[in-house]
């Protein structure tokens, strides 16, 4: 559950997540965004696609929850060979359109294997490039035993795409890349950083500029950016930094595999790929 609350602006909201967070009571002036950051970034929206020839079920999975968004009933008059080609084709279709309509960023199977070839076979190109990985449920699961017979290939595929933009990070031009928390910041303050990522454990003080909204990874008597000398110290200044790259439409990557981190530890805690 997380509070937004001001008594001025009559504001008094409360929301309920569908999973766990990390227990913690933050007052402020600003919202604490990082645990929500982190929850967004774990959880791309996944469609989980249980195939078989007499019944198949298309899930979407994100932040916690799977829901069933389409039942398809398979083909019984017709002889096995045949139905097997047209069920597939048809499911393949179906899986393209669902891809599309919810946004999925990953299709993950679980086919009986008799239709995961021809499955697989009659997919499009881009919907192929979604398809990563299967894992083994029963085609009359409940969603709960869906949910928790994905998460480990779920979870796989968070930490490969860690590793992945680490790599980019690790490999990028210096021209290209922001590497440490004051580079960073400047880059923000640009509204250059078109992916930012956090070694999801790394804090730091430091300071706001009252005036041009500025980061900044110090105390200072004034501004870099406008001279201004209304600065604020601040506690957690990378949590500002998360907040303001999303309000840039900036990617996020909250870093927690040990080997995406070692990656990212040669760039600093914190580093960003630039737009331009």
């Amino acid at each position: 559950m997380a509070f937004f609350t001001c008594p001025t602006g009559e504001l008094w909201r409360q929301i309920a997540l569908s999973l766990p967070l990390p227990d913690c009571a933050h007052v402020g002036s600003r919202p604490y965004i990082r645990p929500l950051a982190r929850t967004r970034d774990e959880h791309d929206r996944f469609i989980l696609t249980l195939l078989s020839l007499d019944r198949s079920r298309f899930f979407v999975s994100q932040i916690g929850q799977v829901e069933e968004v389409l039942e398809v009933r398979g083909e019984r008059a017709v002889p096995k060979l045949e139905a097997t080609r047209n069920e597939a084709r048809v499911l393949a279709r179906v899986a393209e359109l669902v891809l599309a309509q919810f946004e999925g960023r990953h299709l993950l199977l679980s086919a009986a294997p008799e239709l995961r070839a021809e499955f697989i076979n009659h997919l499009g190109e881009s919907a192929q490039h979604h398809l990563r990985t299967e894992f083994s449920v029963d085609v009359h699961a409940g969603p709960a035993a869906i949910a928790a017979a994905a998460e480990p290939a779920q979870r796989a595929i968070e930490e490969r795409e860690e590793v992945e933009t680490a790599h980019q990070l690790v490999d990028a031009s210096p021209k290209a890349v922001a590497s440490g928390v004051a580079a960073t910041l400047e880059a923000l303050q640009e509204r250059r950083v078109m992916l930012l990522a956090v070694d999801d454990a790394f804090s730091a003080p430091g300071a706001h500029c009252g005036s041009c909204k500025a980061l900044l990874p110090a105390i200072v008597s004034e501004c870099t950016y406008c001279h201004s000398a209304k600065i604020e110290a601040v506690e957690e200044v990378i949590e500002l930094a998360i907040e303001a790259a999303l309000q840039q439409k900036a990617a996020l990557e909250m870093v927690r595999s040990g080997r995406a981190r070692q990656l990212l530890a040669q760039r600093g805690p914190m580093a960003a790929l630039f737009r331009w």
